[in-house]
Order: C-alpha cells, then structure tokens, then sequence
C-alpha cells in the first residue's frame, strides 16, 4: 500500500510540489451536506411517487460515489494527481460533470423509448378509431 501511495504521489507531482494528502474540510462539509439534501429529496420523490425506483437508481449510485469520494478524500486527491487536475475542487466538479453527463444520456434514452411507445400508442389509437367508424357507417 505504502509503495502505491508513493506511486501516486510521483505521478500527481505538480511543478515539483507534491500532492497533498488532504481535502479541504469545507469543500468536504459542503458536500456532506449536499448529500444529505439530495438523499432526502431523492427519497420524497420517490414516496410522493413523482420518481419511479427504477429511474432513481443511477440518482442514488451517483450520490453513493460521492459519498464515497467524501469519506475517502485520497481517491479524489489521486484521481486528480493522476489525471494532472491541480486541484482536488476541479476533480469534483469533473465527476459532477462526468455523472451529469451519464445522467443526461439515461435520461435521454428514456424519453427515446417513451417517444416511440406515444407513437405506436398514437398509431393504434387511430387504427381503432377508424375501426370504430367503420363499424358504426356499417350498423347505420
């Protein structure tokens, strides 16, 4: 562990300073606390039955990461020394950004689906009507 430790320091080395080992307490406060709202409006959502469970599963994963990031400050802090982000911040905002754009594409692909059952809904539905007429204009 320790010669791992040493390996990412080496990596992460920036303009010959070395990678700190720490994560600033307010940026871990805030997220903390940003966890926690999430958590609880997540789970509101899902009671009040505005969210469907099988659609807040990649929501509650994503804050599970973040959870993790938080009670583990050093695998963002290598992350960021490895991919050369000078600040552990900047690495955050990266798998903010990295979930946000998984989230947009799941989220994406469900109103694809969605579009395409309207449609073939939209179909039937005509076909049916136009059944109905016919069938009507025949009793008559």
């Amino acid at each position: 562990m320790n010669e791992f430790l040493t390996m990412l320091a080496a990596a992460g080395q920036r303009a010959g300073k070395p990678v700190p080992w720490s994560v600033n307490p307010a940026l871990r406060i805030t997220l903390a606390v940003g966890i926690v709202v999430f958590y609880v409006i997540l789970f509101f959502m899902i009671k009040r039955k505005t969210l469907i469970l099988k659609y807040s599963l990649l929501w509650m994963f994503s804050a599970f990461v973040l959870l993790i990031l938080l009670i583990f400050p050093r695998i963002i802090i290598a992350f960021s020394g490895l991919a050369g982000i000078a600040d552990p911040v900047n690495a955050v905002f990266l798998v903010f950004a990295g979930f946000s754009l998984l989230l947009i594409l799941s989220l994406t692909s469900i109103v694809s689906k969605l579009s395409d059952k309207n449609r073939k809904m939209i179909q039937t539905v005509a076909l049916l009507e136009k059944r109905v007429r016919e069938l009507e204009s025949e009793k008559d």
